[in-house]
C-alpha cells in the first residue's frame, strides 16, 4: 500500500502546476483537463495496482514488525518523498520540457506571461516576438506541442518511477525488477497510451496535443536518475542507520 501510494501521489503536483501558471501568470494551460483524466484514470491505474502482486522484499524477515502506535500508513516522510521530492521533480521535468516547446519556436519564457486569453487558440490575433509574427494557426500548433511535451513527460517520469518504488528498504539493485508481470503489463499500457494520444490525429484532435520536436523527449531522463540516487541513498540509511535523522526524515 505503501509503495502504491508513493508512487500514485507523485504525479499529483505536476497536474496542479499548470492550473497555477495559468491561473497566476495567464501561460498557456498545460494540461487540459481530459488529458489529466486519461492519466488518473487509464494510464495511472495498472502500474498503481501492480504493487499489489510485487514479491516481499529479500530483508522482510530481518526487520522487527511494524510499532503500530507509531507506524502509520500515510505518515509525513511517505509525504514529503511524494510531493516534494519525486513531485517536485516531475514539476521540473515537466515545467522544463513544456517552455523548452517555445523556446525551440524562438519564443522566450518572459513573453508567455499572460497572453493566454487572447492567443494560443483558433482565431487569435498574430502573435509578435522580436519582429517575427506568429499566425493563429501557428499558435494553435506550438501550444497542442507544448500540452503533449508536459503530457508526456509526466507519463514518462511515472514509467520510471514505478520501478524505483518497487523497494523501500532493500536495494532496487539487490531486488528483481521484472519479477513482477502486471508492472510490466501497466507501464508497457502507459507508454501505449501516451504513443497515441501524442501520435494518433483523431486522439491529437481530442487530447488537443500534437506530435513532439526529438530535441523534447529526452528531458525527463534526469529524473530516474535523480530518484534512484535519493531512494537508494535512502534505503543505504534506513538499513545501516535506522535511528539517524536522514532515514527518520525520509524513510517512508
Amino acid at each position: 500500500m505503501k509503495k502504491s501510494i508513493a508512487y500514485t501521489l507523485a504525479h499529483i503536483l505536476p497536474e496542479l502546476m499548470p492550473v497555477f501558471l495559468n491561473v497566476a501568470f495567464s501561460f498557456p494551460l498545460a494540461l487540459p483537463g481530459l488529458i489529466i483524466l486519461s492519466i488518473d484514470l487509464v494510464s495511472e491505474q495498472a502500474p498503481a495496482i501492480s504493487f499489489a502482486y510485487e514479491a516481499a522484499e529479500g530483508s522482510i524477515m530481518m526487520r522487527p514488525p511494524r510499532d503500530q502506535a507509531r507506524d502509520r500508513l500515510v505518515a509525513a516522510p511517505l509525504l514529503i518523498y511524494s510531493y516534494v521530492i519525486a513531485g517536485g521533480a516531475e514539476v521540473l521535468a515537466s515545467m522544463f520540457s513544456f517552455f523548452m516547446v517555445y523556446v525551440y519556436h524562438g519564443i522566450p519564457i518572459a513573453k508567455l506571461a499572460f497572453t493566454a486569453e487572447t492567443h494560443w487558440q483558433a482565431g487569435a490575433p498574430d502573435f509578435v516576438v522580436d519582429g517575427r509574427v506568429f499566425s493563429a494557426d501557428e499558435q494553435v500548433a506550438i501550444y497542442a506541442e507544448s500540452v503533449a511535451a508536459w503530457y508526456a513527460a509526466i507519463v514518462l517520469c511515472q514509467f520510471w518511477h514505478v520501478w524505483l518504488c518497487k523497494t523501500r528498504v532493500t536495494s532496487l539493485f539487490h531486488h528483481n525488477l521484472l519479477n513482477n508481470f502486471v508492472t510490466i503489463l501497466g507501464a508497457a499500457l502507459a507508454i501505449a497510451i501516451l504513443v497515441g494520444i501524442i501520435f494518433i490525429p483523431g486522439l491529437q484532435w481530442l487530447f488537443y496535443t500534437a506530435n513532439l520536436s526529438g530535441v523534447i523527449w529526452p528531458a525527463h531522463l534526469v529524473f530516474p536518475v535523480f530518484i534512484l540516487a535519493f531512494t537508494e541513498f535512502t534505503r543505504y540509511c534506513v538499513r545501516v542507520y535506522p535511528d539517524g535523522a536522514w532515514a527518520g526524515f525520509f524513510g517512508w
